[in-house]
């Protein structure tokens, strides 16, 4: 027998999956201050369709929908199988006898977790800067993104720009690092650490080499300068041994092409006295 205060009970649902992370299941549940057990229809509507979801726990989409219940609670839940963003920003119906309640599940920071789909990360040397880039293709929310150099925090607020991907987005993030003439971060490896707001989820990405070391010259005077080394001195140091195998090469064939004409015309010379002779 229903009570008789469920005349004035009401029927809410909330996102009991927090964070709701896009690709993986979550759940509604849908408050009804009676026993499950004494709500005769169970039901829920909307989604993407907008149609009838569940009705007492049968689905025509088992793949996309199931339910869940224990009769002697206040509660029954709509679970919906791999987050989509077609899922996300529709409205939603949960249903007791008469009584229902119809409210949109809102995309918030504080609620979603996208991850990022794609990662593209960059560290360039130039001379004694170190630009860094990331790029994350479908993410949500934007991430907050700190650059390090070992353990030692540089910066925590990188420079990002972002646009639209479908309901989510694409961000791009950039700083250059002046790298400083000391010892102190020589060998460390350069990364980016970002957090999101919805989630304790750190992405952590790495440099593919440390940071270079300085060079110190020690001048005569007793004054030491110092260097950096750099990828463009690399570069153009790599380049002095093929320009010397290159002169080399060209020498040696000069002298070849010299020594054939010398003994051509040291030839025709000893004809022409021969032929004299006789």
């Amino acid at each position: 027998m229903v009570p008789s205060s469920w005349n004035r009970a009401e029927v809410t649902w909330s996102l009991s999956t927090l964070p709701a992370i896009f690709g993986k299941d979550i759940t509604l549940t849908c408050k009804i201050e009676i026993k499950s057990k004494d709500c005769r229809v169970r039901q829920w509507s909307g989604g993407p369709g907008g149609k009838a979801i569940m009705y007492n726990g049968i689905t025509s989409k088992r793949y996309k929908y199931q339910e869940s219940v224990d009769l002697q609670s206040t509660s029954f839940s709509l679970i919906i199988k791999s987050l989509l963003e077609s899922d996300v920003n529709v409205n939603y119906t949960c249903s007791c006898d008469f009584k229902s309640f119809k409210k949109k599940l809102v995309l918030k920071e504080k609620l979603f977790y996208y991850p990022p789909t794609e990662t593209d990360v960059s560290f360039f040397y130039k001379r004694d800067v170190l630009k860094v880039s990331l790029e994350l293709k479908k993410v949500y929310p934007i991430p907050s993104c700190a650059f390090y150099v070992g353990t030692d925090l540089k910066s925590d607020n990188m420079t990002v720009t972002f646009h639209h991907n479908g309901l989510v987005f694409n961000a791009n993030y950039a700083i250059e690092y002046t790298i400083r003439n000391n010892e102190e971060e020589c060998e460390k490896q350069p990364l980016v650490k970002c957090i999101f707001i919805s989630t304790d989820k750190v992405i952590t990405m790495n440099g593919n080499s440390t940071v270079p070391c300085p060079v110190f010259d020690n001048k005569s005077n007793g004054s030491t300068n110092v260097q950096m080394f750099n990828h463009d001195d690399l570069s153009n140091n790599t380049k002095f041994p093929y320009q010397i195998l290159i002169s080399v090469c060209g020498t040696m064939c000069i002298c070849v092409v010299v020594t054939l004409i010398i003994g051509e015309i040291t030839s025709l010379k000893y004809d022409d006295l021969i032929r004299y002779t006789i």
